[in-house]
């Protein structure tokens, strides 16, 4: 049985002008969770794939139910191939360079949200690779540093 939840959110901005609350239902929005499930599952790509899709369904660039941004999911890809122990390989360098471009394309074109998460990548970086965190294997949650 599918369990069914609403939730209402405050969205505020920075100068607290056009302070607006937001409504969470998973009857019609449940891709927001399934981009987090993906992302703890480290299937990034189809993160990238839903988010594409419920964008052009929604009519918005790149954020559905919640601030789920292409950059964001770039973050969270970035930090577990980090967390894997390094980018020796050509593979691991390939990816994130990518994820790094995508990052630096999304604060440039984006809004708050993809700057904070370039702002999370390069703290991320300050601290490596003192901040290696178990990746985790079909677990439910995303590794935090």
């Amino acid at each position: 049985k599918e369990t069914k939840c609403r939730f209402r959110f405050l969205i505020q901005t920075k100068n607290d002008e056009n302070n607006s609350c937001g409504e969470f239902s998973s009857e019609n929005q449940s891709n927001d969770g399934m981009v987090h499930y993906l992302l703890a599952k480290h299937q990034f790509e189809e993160a990238y794939g839903l988010i594409n899709q419920a964008a052009g369904e929604k009519g918005k660039n790149n954020i559905i139910s919640s601030p789920n941004t292409k950059s964001f999911v770039a973050f969270c890809q970035f930090r577990h191939i980090l967390s894997k122990g390094g980018v020796s390989s050509e593979e691991n360098v390939r990816a994130a360079k990518e994820c790094l471009r995508r990052l630096a394309s999304g604060s440039v074109t984006g809004g708050d949200s993809e700057v904070d998460s370039m702002i999370d990548a390069a703290k991320f970086m300050l601290s490596w690779p003192k901040n290696i965190v178990p990746v985790s294997r079909g677990t439910n949650s995303i590794p935090t540093a």
